[in-house]
């Protein structure tokens, strides 16, 4: 089946598996596996004679069928828990109840179609946004205390160009205040041609280059293998390389025995000393690129002592001893600018530090406010929507409550089918708004720039489904 015939297959399998989710879990283990694959055959089937606007009718159909039979087989699953005379009524009244609260919502189709789409739309809208809002700006970064993580800028006064990059001798300065930086780094980006090990097809790496206590800095844990080790950034040092864990996966099927091997970065040979954990992402700085994790890590072989204090070449990324003022890390910076000032003519060089999430974050934080705040409002909307329609439908039941409890009927028996009714419209609801949620999150990823921060970390997950 060509691209466009497999598209409307994986929209229908991410539904149904949403929709399973509706069913206990018992009853998931035991069949699920068999009612997706049966649910990939009839859809094949569909779509081979109806075409794609056939999938439209078909989701309909998976939705009311799993509703309805999620709900049989959570009461059938209840009986192992009910006992006697009393558990036996309680399930056939239980049962009945919901039957005919279906019934209900069959016999009127706007009622349902409404209520059902008001849900599925402010649930959709409000779960897609708010994953991104979450990812972007309340995941924490996973680094080791990233609160202490600061980058560092030159800004050039005298010619008014706040942000520049620093020079090698404004890391050796800032190093010099060991009281104040635990570590600080100088790292640089790029792109290199990979080959070797990996296969004769040779690609185009993501890599980063950095000082050898880079992982240090960030409390980096490796999955196999080791980080970078003292001396590996001197200039005669044989060159090193740390793999992502999607690279290693993808390029090397997770070979262990990596570690030693050398792979080719632009001809020449670097050994491989370690992998990255699975979901480790550290993200450039924007001045360097596009903000996306790298493939490779690299040393950054360079004498930076020696360097130019002119050539401000690199990105600095600084951690600040646990305990220490910010007005300690504010005279150390003051102390580095007025030891190199003399080299730039006395004109005031100054170095400055943001912390990391502050400076990745810096411009968007509005928008995505903005954003999530007029999601919020129209799940409101849409709720005090429900709310109404949800009261009509109680004053146009009002009557048969009346005549059930006069023919000796128990008012809470008949009021309690009102209420299904309303759990049963809105679940659909929820189930198809998280379905339609996923599809906006994957269409917002795709749409979204790539100077876009954090994306790696958008996503729809259980926090998110829970709210």
């Amino acid at each position: 089946m060509d691209r466009d015939g497999r598209a409307p297959l994986r929209w229908l399998d991410r539904l149904y598996r949403l929709l399973l989710l509706w069913y206990p879990l018992s009853f998931r283990r035991a069949y699920g596996a068999e009612m997706r694959e049966a649910f990939r055959d009839r859809c094949r089937s569909v779509l081979e004679r109806g075409g794609p606007g056939s999938v439209v009718r078909l989701a309909g159909m998976s939705i009311v069928d799993a509703m309805r039979n999620g709900v049989l087989e959570w009461w059938s699953a209840a009986r192992v828990l009910l006992s006697g005379t009393g558990g036996w009524r309680l399930r056939v009244g239980a049962a009945g109840t919901i039957r005919q609260a279906m019934r209900r919502l069959v016999r009127a189709p706007t009622f349902a179609l409404a209520t059902i789409s008001s849900v599925a739309l402010g649930v959709g809208a409000f779960a897609s946004v708010a994953s991104v809002t979450d990812g972007v700006l309340l995941d924490p970064l996973p680094y080791d205390s990233p609160e202490r993580l600061l980058w560092v800028w030159r800004d050039y006064s005298w010619t008014d160009f706040p942000r520049g990059w620093l020079g090698g001798p404004d890391i050796v300065a800032l190093r010099e205040h060991a009281e104040v930086f635990e570590h600080v780094v100088a790292f640089r980006s790029g792109r290199a041609n990979l080959t070797g090990a990996g296969g004769a097809v040779a690609e185009e790496a993501r890599l980063l280059l950095a000082s050898e206590d880079f992982f240090d800095l960030l409390g980096a844990r490796l999955h196999i293998g080791r980080g970078f080790e003292p001396g590996e950034s001197d200039p005669e040092a044989e060159p090193v390389v740390v793999l992502s864990h999607e690279l290693w996966q993808r390029r090397w099927g997770g070979n262990r025995n990596i570690i030693g091997d050398r792979i080719l970065v632009d001809g020449e040979p670097w050994t491989v000393v370690g992998v990255l954990r699975r979901g480790f992402r550290f993200v450039k700085h924007s001045s360097l690129g596009d903000p996306e994790p790298a493939d490779l890590y690299g040393t950054l072989q360079m004498d930076l002592a020696s360097l130019p204090v002119g050539f401000g070449g690199f990105a600095g990324l600084a951690r600040v001893r646990s305990g220490v003022p910010e007005a300690a890390v504010e005279a150390a910076l003051a102390a580095a600018s007025s030891e190199l000032d003399p080299f730039f003519g006395n004109r005031g060089l100054r170095m400055w530090a943001v912390d990391l999430r502050s400076d990745l974050l810096d411009g968007i934080t509005p928008a995505l406010v903005a954003l999530a705040s007029a999601a919020t409002f129209l799940l409101l909307i849409l709720t005090a929507n429900l709310a109404t329609l949800l009261y009509g439908r109680a004053e146009e039941s009002s009557r048969d409550v009346a005549v059930r409890t006069a023919l000796g009927g128990s008012r809470l028996a008949a009021v309690s089918g009102i209420l299904v009714e309303g759990l049963l419209v809105t679940a659909a609801g929820c189930a198809i708004g998280l379905a339609l949620a996923r599809l906006a999150v994957q269409g917002l990823l795709s749409l979204a720039p790539a100077s876009l921060p954090r994306r790696e970390a958008i996503d729809l997950d259980a926090g998110v489904i829970a709210v």
